[in-house]
């Protein structure tokens, strides 16, 4: 399965990151700044779209 997680740099979406990450579905973060990519994709997504 493959999960959109908006925010996923924040506290909330970090931990849904995680959770799907864990439970084996496909994670893919949405971001508003770069900088935030590499943070997202340590948390386990497997892809990561930035909305700006």
């Amino acid at each position: 399965h493959n999960v959109l997680v908006w925010g996923a740099a924040g506290g909330l979406g970090s931990m849904a990151v995680q959770l799907c990450a864990v439970s084996g579905a496909n994670a893919i973060g949405v971001i508003s700044e770069e900088d935030k990519r590499d943070f997202v994709m340590s948390l386990g997504a497997k892809a990561v779209i930035n909305r700006k």
